[in-house]
């Protein structure tokens, strides 16, 4: 099964949980997050990539991150840097991470104001050339 189709879908999903998961988590919380992400490599459709997330997880464990949202959300990232690494893909700072998948969840009346914002940039910088333009060829 191609990676490039189904894999961008996993890391939405698991970036989703992880900017989900509780800012105080109990015990059981942390019992939950840790099985379902120690389980992961099972249910990824490429044995390959499975067996490189489940060496990944054994180098970086995830237990130390789970006391927290933060953590957690750091934890994710930095294990979708290793991936993409490893892929020869760019890796992502962490506040471009956060400004990016926050965008995904932006209200749709917020995302039309701010396209309409850059919109209207882009047609006052075509009508201040336009004018000068006009103006240099008048001299």
């Amino acid at each position: 099964m191609d990676p490039s189709i189904w894999g961008p879908h996993y890391w939405f999903m698991l970036h989703t949980m992880a900017f989900n998961y509780p800012q105080h988590p109990t015990s059981i919380q942390k019992k939950i997050y840790h099985r379902f992400i120690h389980n992961l490599h099972e249910f990824i459709p490429n044995r390959s990539m499975a067996n490189t997330f489940q060496r990944l997880l054994t180098d970086n464990p995830v237990t130390p991150y789970l006391d927290n949202r933060t953590d957690f959300i750091q934890w994710m990232h930095h294990m979708h840097n290793l991936v993409n690494k490893r892929l020869d893909r760019p890796t992502m700072p962490l506040s471009e991470h956060y400004d990016e998948f926050l965008r995904h969840f932006e209200p749709k009346q917020t995302k039309l104001q701010r396209l309409f914002q850059e919109k209207k940039k882009i047609v006052y910088t075509l009508a201040i050339i336009v004018v000068v333009v006009y103006l240099y060829l008048q001299m």
